[in-house]
């Protein structure tokens, strides 16, 4: 009796030890430097992530959105992902750009738009206006780095991860539009939605490089 008591002790020991180290453990095991990383402070959070590899190192800027609300565009086009371009003068907004489309600036709001796209597609028609939670570049970047937590994201292969993608670091972001969400895993002809968001280029410790795109409003 007096011997399984002593185990049941030491058992408790290590446990306080252990959990005590997993601070340490957590910055030891890192895949990449914690140059801006988003640390859970939950110890449970910090487990969780340790057992799955899923540790999320944002290691690039984030693009500044100039504007609180941008459209919903509905329409066709032979490109599921459309690049963006915020400009502040109508001199500069009447010159030619190689994204498809344009946004001329005036205060936070988007005074006119216009797009680029040469491969005869329909023209895109606004469907529904969304606003941004996240426009501060601190906010911009907490939320990217939870939506990956969270798997809230579609590939730009039209893949989905059958598991976690282990350890992450964000190499590159761009504000773009995005016909994938809606038709995802389907494809089909015919109009398509684009929605504004985040094309996120990550190097993963389980899949290599990958793009995921992410809906950047709530």
């Amino acid at each position: 009796m007096q011997e399984k008591a002593k185990s049941i002790i030491a058992i408790i020991i290590v446990m306080a030890v252990l959990y005590c180290a997993l601070p340490l453990f957590y910055e030891t095991f890192n895949y990449y430097p914690p140059m801006k990383e988003d640390t859970p402070y939950r110890r449970t959070v910090q487990i969780w992530n340790t057992l799955t590899n899923q540790r999320v190192t944002l290691d690039t800027e984030i693009p500044l959105i100039p504007v609180n609300q941008l459209p919903v565009y509905q329409g066709k086009s032979s490109s599921n992902t459309l690049n963006v371009s915020f400009i502040n003068s109508s001199k500069s907004y009447n010159k030619s750009y190689t994204e498809e489309i344009y946004f001329l600036v005036s205060d936070t709001g988007v005074a006119e738009s216009r797009f680029n796209l040469t491969d005869g597609s329909a023209a895109l028609e606004p469907k529904q206006i969304v606003s941004f939670k996240t426009a501060g570049l601190n906010d911009s970047g907490n939320y990217i780095i939870q939506q990956v937590k969270n798997r809230n994201f579609v590939t730009q292969k039209g893949k989905l991860p059958m598991f976690s993608l282990g350890r992450i670091r964000i190499t590159d972001v761009k504000f773009v539009y995005f016909n994938g969400f809606d038709t995802y895993p389907y494809r089909y002809e015919g109009q398509t939605t684009y929605y504004p968001a985040w094309k996120v280029m990550v190097e993963t410790s389980n899949y290599g490089d990958e793009v995921l795109m992410i809906k950047a409003f709530q």
